[in-house]
C-alpha cells in the first residue's frame, strides 16, 4: 500500500487540488473534524491549557498576543528564538521595578529569584533547567497567570482551552459561548463569585472601573497569597493588562460539545465536585498537580470514547445513544512498570489501540467529504452541528446508504471523483491507491477517505493522532496517566507504552470519588471494589478484570490489585481492618470544604 513521504506530499495534494477545487482540497487535506471532536489533533502541553481557560472565562473571547515578549523578551533581536523571554530576563525585571520585589538587586538574590521562578512559576522550552533558555510556558498559580500570553499563540494549545470551556459552561444553544448564561458554578464574565475556578485561583482579585477595560483587574495587596501565586502577579502587573482577543482568526468560543456525550459529563462532573469540594481547602502546590490530572483522565477519556464511536458509527451509520457509550478499555498497571509482566499486557493492550486508532483519521475524513457535499447540494433538513453534532452526523451516515434521490446523487458524485482521481494516479503509477479507488465492494466515500488519508501520509495523519493521544494522557509527566519506553522488537528499535497511575493520579481520583456527585459534594462510603468498578465504568480503567477481548491469566490480575492496594495504603488513602473485602475502605488526605469538623486529615 502506497504511504505519503515528504517528497510526493505536494505532488499528491495538486492531485487533489486538479481532481477537485483548491478550496474543496484545502478542507478535505486536514486532520481535524471539529463537529465530532472539537480539538486538532496534534501535539499541545496540558500544563499551558488552564491559564487559556481562565482567560477565556474572564473575558468570554479567545486570546491574543499579549505583552510577554515586549516586556521580558528581546524584541529587537534578529533571531526568533533570541526574542522569547528567559527566566533571566524575567528576574531583572521584576528586581528592577521599583515596588515589585524587594531585596533582590543584587546578583545572587537575583539568582535565587530566577531559580524561584523556575520552580513555581515558568518552564523553558522542552523543560531545560537553564536560565537562558525560551520561556514557553506558565504555571496557573493564581488567575493572573493568564495575563500572562504563553504559549505566545493559543492556536498551540489546538482548542483544548475553548474544548473545556464549553464543557465547563453547558449552554445548551447556540453557536458560540455566550457571557453571562447561567447553567452551573462556572458563568463567563467578569464575575469572580459565579465562577468558582475563577474565585479559586483569583485571591485578592476585584474588578475596579469597566468591566471590559484590560486593566480592570485590581489585586488587593492585603491579601495574603503564597510566594509562587505572589510572583505570577509581579509579573502579570508589570505586562500592565490583559491579552488583546485574538486577531486574524474568530475570536469567539465555539459552542461545540464532542459527540462523547458520556465522557463530556464525566470530565465536567469531575472538575466541578473536586473543585467545589477541595479547591478552597486544598493546598495550591496539591490542588494544581490534581488539576492536570483530572484534565489528562477527562480528556483521554473523551478522545478515546470518540474513537469508539466512530467504530461504531463506521458499522452501524448511527452514533449510539449517551447510556449505550462506553470507555474505551484499557488495562492499568498498578505496578508502575516494577512488575514486567503486568507491564507487558498493559503494553499490548496499548499496542491494540493504537492499530484501532489508524481508522480515526479515515473516518474523520469520510465525514468531511460528506459534510462537503451534502452542503454543496444544501440539501434540505441538515441538522444542526451545535452545540449537540450527534444528529448531524447520523445524517451523514444516511447518504452512505441512503435510498432518497439526494443520498444516490451524492454517492454517484463520489464515485464519479474516484474514478477521475484513480485514473490520474494511474499515471503516476500509484497501483495501491488505484485498487483502493476502484474496489467497488466498498462504498465510495469510504475508499475516497483512505486513499486521501494514505496521500496526506502517515507524518500528516495517524501521527498527529498519536501526538495528540499522548499529550492527552501526559505520557511520561508526574501528572499523568501513561509511560513510553523504547525497546526492540524484531530487531528494529520501537516504543510502547503502558497505562500507569501517577500518585497524583490516584489522589485525585480517590478524593474526587470520595465526594458525592448528584447530592453536592458531600461525603460518600467508598470501598476499595467499588472504586475498583468506577475506575472501569467511568473511564475505561481495568484493575482486576481483563479488557473485553484479552486474556490475562488471573494470578496477574490479582497482583495488580495487590499492587494497587498497597500504593493506595503508602499514599494514606488506603485503610484496611482486616481481610474482608467490605472492610477495605478509602479516605482523603484533605479535608474538604464542608466536612464537619470532626472530620481531619486520615480520618476518612
Amino acid at each position: 500500500m502506497t504511504k505519503g513521504t515528504d517528497s510526493t506530499n505536494r505532488t499528491f495534494k495538486q492531485v487533489l487540488v486538479d481532481v477537485l477545487t483548491p478550496r474543496d482540497a484545502r478542507e478535505l487535506w486536514s486532520t481535524a473534524y471539529r463537529p465530532v471532536f472539537p480539538v486538532v489533533p496534534q501535539d499541545f502541553s496540558m500544563g499551558g491549557v488552564l491559564p487559556a481557560v481562565l482567560y477565556m472565562m474572564r473575558w468570554g473571547h479567545r486570546r491574543g498576543s499579549g505583552g510577554f515578549v515586549r516586556t521580558f523578551g528581546n524584541p529587537k533581536a534578529s533571531r526568533i528564538k533570541d526574542k522569547a523571554g528567559t527566566i533571566d530576563r524575567v528576574a531583572l525585571r521584576l528586581a528592577q521595578h521599583q515596588g515589585c520585589l524587594a531585596g533582590f538587586e543584587g546578583n545572587a538574590e537575583q539568582a535565587i529569584l530566577a531559580d524561584m521562578l523556575l520552580a513555581f512559576c515558568l518552564e523553558n522550552k522542552n523543560h531545560g533547567i537553564g536560565r537562558n533558555q525560551p520561556v514557553q510556558r506558565v504555571f496557573p498559580t493564581h488567575y493572573f497567570s493568564s495575563w500572562i500570553d504563553l504559549p505566545e499563540t493559543v492556536a498551540n494549545l489546538r482548542g483544548i482551552p475553548e474544548l473545556i470551556v464549553t464543557v465547563l459552561a453547558r449552554q445548551d444553544s447556540g453557536t458560540s459561548v455566550k457571557i453571562g448564561h447561567r447553567a452551573g458554578h462556572f458563568v463567563l464574565g467578569p464575575s469572580f463569585e459565579d465562577n468558582i475556578l475563577l474565585r479559586i485561583l483569583g485571591a485578592g482579585v476585584s474588578i475596579q472601573g469597566e468591566p471590559n477595560n484590560l486593566r480592570s483587574d485590581i489585586f488587593d495587596e492585603g491579601t495574603a497569597v503564597g510566594i509562587d501565586q505572589l510572583l505570577t502577579i509581579r509579573m502579570a502587573q508589570l505586562l500592565g493588562e490583559a491579552p488583546q482577543k485574538v486577531r486574524g482568526e474568530s475570536p469567539e468560543i465555539p459552542n461545540q460539545q464532542p459527540v462523547a456525550k458520556r465522557a463530556t459529563d464525566f470530565l465536567y462532573e469531575d472538575l466541578n465536585v473536586f473543585l467545589r469540594a477541595y479547591g478552597g481547602q486544598m493546598p495550591r502546590q496539591s490542588l494544581l498537580p490534581m488539576l492536570e490530572s483530572c484534565l489528562s483522565v477527562g480528556l483521554t477519556n473523551v478522545f478515546l470514547s470518540t474513537l469508539s464511536i466512530m467504530i461504531e458509527w463506521e458499522r452501524t451509520n448511527l452514533t449510539p445513544e449517551k447510556a449505550d457509550q462506553k470507555p474505551w478499555p484499557l488495562f492499568v498497571d498498578c505496578s508502575s512498570s516494577l512488575d514486567t509482566k503486568i507491564r507487558d499486557f498493559s503494553e499490548e493492550c496499548i499496542d491494540d489501540l493504537v492499530q484501532r486508532l489508524s481508522r480515526l483519521p479515515i473516518c474523520f475524513m469520510c465525514l468531511r467529504i460528506l459534510d462537503q457535499r451534502a452542503r454543496a447540494e444544501r440539501l434540505r433538513g441538515l441538522p444542526q452541528t451545535m452545540p449537540d453534532p450527534s444528529a448531524f452526523i447520523n445524517f451523514l451516515g444516511e447518504l452512505i446508504h441512503g435510498q432518497s434521490d439526494e443520498s444516490r446523487d451524492i454517492q454517484r458524485d463520489i464515485r464519479r471523483t474516484c474514478h477521475k482521481l484513480a485514473d490520474t494516479l494511474k499515471d503516476m503509477q500509484e497501483t495501491g491507491l488505484v485498487q483502493i479507488l476502484e474496489n467497488d465492494d466498498i462504498p465510495p466515500v469510504w475508499r475516497l477517505a483512505e486513499a486521501v488519508v494514505i496521500m496526506m501520509g502517515d507524518k500528516l495523519q495517524i501521527a498527529h493522532f498519536r501526538k495528540s493521544l499522548d499529550s492527552c494522557m501526559m505520557i511520561d509527566e508526574p501528572n499523568g496517566i501513561a509511560r513510553k519506553r523504547k525497546t526492540t522488537i524484531k530487531g528494529k528499535m520501537a516504543e510502547r507504552r503502558s497505562v500507569v497511575l501517577t500518585n497524583t493520579v490516584l489522589d485525585f481520583l480517590v478524593h474526587r470519588h470520595l465526594r458525592k456527585a448528584k447530592k453536592g459534594t458531600g461525603r460518600a462510603v467508598l470501598s476499595l471494589s467499588r472504586f475498583i468498578d468506577i475506575l472501569r465504568d467511568h473511564y475505561g480503567f481495568y484493575i482486576d478484570a481483563a479488557p473485553p477481548g484479552f486474556s490475562i491469566p488471573s494470578e496477574i490480575l490479582i497482583r495488580n490489585r495487590i499492587h494497587l492496594e498497597r500504593r493506595l495504603r503508602d499514599l494514606g488513602l488506603f485503610i484496611g481492618v482486616n481481610d474482608a473485602e467490605s472492610m477495605k475502605r478509602l479516605r482523603q488526605r484533605f479535608v474538604a470544604s464542608n466536612d464537619k469538623p470532626e472530620t481531619q486529615v486520615g480520618q476518612g
